[in-house]
Order: C-alpha cells, then structure tokens, then sequence
C-alpha cells in the first residue's frame, strides 16, 4: 500500500480524499451540550459507572434533587453510582425505593420471553451545599 493509498482511494476513476471525508463526518455528528428537562437519570448495564456519575454531576447543575432509577442487574451500578456521590461530598442520599416494576401489556408482547416482572430501584439525591464550589474547577479548568 502506498502512502496515497492510505488517503485516497479510487472511486469510479476519481480520487476521493478519504481522510477529509472523516473529518467531516465527525463535524457532523459534534457533541450537543446536554440540558436536562426532568431531573430522572436512567441507569443501565450498557456503560461504565464514571459515565453515570458524570451524568448525574450534569444533572445536579440543574437541580437540586436528582432522581437515579434503573431495572434489574443495574440496581448494583445504581448503588454504586449513589455511593460514590455521597463520599465525594456532591449530594446526600435521601430516600431509597424498591419495588417490583410490571410494564405494560404492549411491552410484555415482545418480552415475554424474560418474563413480565421486574425489580426497580429508585435512589433520590440531594445537591450537597459544597456542589458548586467542588465543580467550579471543571468549569473553568487551568491549562498549563
């Protein structure tokens, strides 16, 4: 493979630029910034739990309590991700619920193969007073 092969290639006798096609692909697709509209976080299996407690740290900027729900083998993360919060001194844990979460019968068509109950679990967080003084660094962060 030569080096103009590595970014160009030959598309019905022209030479596309591959790399430029990338890098406009990724313009694209920027990041939006996230502006909650509900203070209810969804915890689930599919990422690690920095993200989450990244996210609930996004949420606590807009309000005050934040609510963490998840569903079944994410109640673990849910526990953890509150835990972590609260010895880190950026929210309190103020009430945990538990209950057994029955979806609709429209849902239940498609899954029953896993069967129709689950147990859900509901972390509410409180926005610690020393919150804001303890994000202002991410805010603004110093480069050296």
């Amino acid at each position: 493979m030569c080096i103009r092969d590595r970014y160009q290639r030959r598309v019905h006798g022209e030479y596309i630029n591959t790399f430029a096609k990338k890098n406009f692909k990724e313009m694209e697709g920027q990041k939006k910034l996230l502006k909650p509209t509900d203070n209810k976080v969804q915890i689930s299996t599919k990422r690690e739990i920095r993200f989450f407690i990244f996210l609930a740290k996004i949420f606590m900027r807009e309000f005050e309590e934040v609510e963490l729900h998840a569903l079944g083998e994410a109640i673990s993360i849910n526990v953890r991700v509150a835990e972590q919060l609260q010895r880190h001194g950026y929210a309190t844990i103020t009430r945990i619920e538990t209950f057994t979460y029955e979806p609709d019968q429209k849902q239940t068509d498609n899954d029953q193969r896993r069967g129709g109950k689950r147990v859900k679990m509901v972390i509410k967080l409180k926005r610690s007073k020393e919150f804001l003084s303890l994000t202002a660094s991410l805010d603004n962060p110093q480069r050296k």
